[in-house]
């Protein structure tokens, strides 16, 4: 049996109809990437934070190591970076090296090199003690409940809630010493670390151009974006064609009834 041959127009019918196939997955995210960006102010995307941890992987988002940690009265302080946590509950601010925790008055000291942060037992900034008399290498309590600070200037204690300083001796003082916390516990102080980091806008932006997947994917949405130039111009050569097709079979069928007139 003899095989037809197909015409150029067969190939370009074939070519166009395989190519939007193929790419039809690429331009479907193309269309619903990009309608999502430009109504970003609209979604507060770039507030909306992404916490899946399989995306936070692809972009080699990862939590400190050796975070610093300090216990009292049985509550967890620990610094991952320049974030604060609370046992697992984030405290708001960017925060500097972390010297060391102590309680006072039902309160928590935490002292860092150049300031100490108070906070209630439940996660509330109570005050922000910037005035202090040098840079804090540690805190700590004697019996009494005095808090004494260790400094690159000398050695000081506060009996008025850390409002003033006094310059005194360190002897029978328990400093305040890093802990190693529950693994359970860094493992979720660890998750809300990465999940405070990436936008969703981000990686709407990096999809949308083919970047989350690397090289190679910006290699794809190129070559997609040049099929499409394709498919809208073979797509009308098509459409000319079959409009002149059809002007012409409708010109000789009306020619053709003029003559059997």
């Amino acid at each position: 049996m003899k095989r037809r041959r197909i015409s150029a127009w067969g190939w370009l019918y074939r070519l166009h109809r395989y190519i939007g196939l193929v790419i039809a997955i690429i331009v479907l995210m193309l269309a619903l990437t990009g309608i999502t960006i430009n109504h970003s102010d609209s979604l507060q995307l770039s507030k909306r934070m992404v916490e899946s941890g399989f995306i936070l992987d692809q972009y080699g988002i990862k939590a400190p190591d050796n975070p610093l940690s300090f216990k009292t009265n049985d509550i967890w302080v620990i610094q991952m970076g320049k974030k604060l946590f609370l046992n697992s509950e984030q405290i708001p601010g960017n925060f500097e090296l972390l010297a060391g925790v102590v309680a006072t008055n039902g309160l928590i000291a935490c002292a860092f090199s150049r300031e100490i942060l108070v906070l209630s037992p439940d996660g509330d900034i109570v005050e922000q003690i910037k005035t202090v008399p040098g840079h804090i290498e540690r805190i700590g309590a004697d019996r009494n409940d005095l808090i004494y600070l260790k400094t690159a200037q000398g050695n000081y204690y506060s009996n008025d809630m850390l409002f003033s300083w006094k310059p005194g001796d360190i002897n029978n003082i328990g400093w305040a010493e890093s802990k190693s916390p529950p693994s359970d516990l860094i493992a979720t102080i660890a998750q809300s670390y990465r999940s405070n980091i990436l936008p969703l806008d981000r990686v709407l932006l990096d999809f949308h151009s083919g970047r989350f997947f690397g090289q190679w994917g910006v290699y794809i949405v190129d070559a997609a974006s040049l099929l499409l130039v394709f498919l809208a111009i073979s797509g009308s050569m098509i459409w000319l064609r079959h409009k002149f097709v059809s002007t012409r079979a409708r010109y000789r069928k009306r020619k053709r009834n003029q003559s059997a007139l």
